[in-house]
């Protein structure tokens, strides 16, 4: 069964998120159907609020057959690299729209896998910008976000 991905004008998106205080079976079960989700929309990241669970929750997969996912609980990224790389992104949430952002091309990130393990990872590349935009939506940061700060820039 997949779920509904929450769409660009629906307030959900811009709704705060709350840590996970425990893991349980329920959601396990609830990012096992994330993955089948994002894995059917042709995605590599998906957050939960983007399913509208108010979870610190962020999910990506960048490997070629799409079996290596990554899940992670309460993410945090702690440090991020001096040099920024510039690449388009899109968004399950927003149909058909690319845009170009700046990210930083490295973040240390600490979070807790699915097996209820502290982590504590550099991720770099598309991944590291794969993560970043995840966090985004968890911060309540949508890709067109960045249009308007270019649109504003002085």
């Amino acid at each position: 069964m997949l779920l509904d991905i929450i769409l660009l004008n629906n307030i959900i998106l811009r709704k705060k998120v709350k840590k996970l205080l425990f893991l349980n079976k329920k959601i396990l079960f609830i990012i096992k159907k994330m993955l089948n989700t994002m894995y059917n929309k042709k995605g590599i990241g998906l957050s939960a609020i983007q399913i509208n669970l108010k979870k610190k929750i962020i999910i990506i997969d960048n490997s070629i057959k799409k079996n290596k996912p990554i899940i992670m609980i309460n993410p945090n990224i702690i440090n991020y690299s001096k040099y920024y790389t510039l690449s388009a992104e899109g968004c399950l949430s927003i149909k058909d729209f690319y845009i170009s952002i700046p990210r930083p091309d490295k973040i240390v990130l600490k979070y807790i896998n699915e097996f209820n393990e502290k982590k504590k990872k550099i991720f770099s590349c598309i991944n590291s910008r794969c993560i970043q935009h995840e966090m985004d939506h968890l911060n309540n940061i949508l890709i067109v976000d960045y249009l308007y700060k270019i649109i504003n820039f002085k």
